[in-house]
């Protein structure tokens, strides 16, 4: 689940994450350098910045790199 400011929640299906940032195909329009709120499973609420946005695609850099332990266990659980 994603939050653009001042925009209704809407729900992106990630391609990929690292902990640094994600790919994730989503509906909306979102324009590169939008500021997004991304809800993801063990690591919670995480601040994140649109870098490019391509044909339903959109990637994002992480205001804060996930530490390793909560990245791995994060990984374990999107698994599941």
């Amino acid at each position: 689940c994603a939050r653009a400011e001042g925009c209704a929640p809407f729900n992106l299906l990630v391609g990929n994450v690292s902990p640094s940032g994600l790919m994730a195909r989503c509906e909306e329009d979102i324009a590169p350098d939008s500021p997004l709120s991304i809800l993801l499973p063990v690591a919670g609420r995480l601040r994140a910045s649109v870098v490019w946005a391509l044909g339903g695609r959109i990637g994002c850099r992480f205001g804060e790199t996930i530490p390793p332990a909560l990245y791995y266990e994060m990984l374990a659980a999107l698994r599941r």
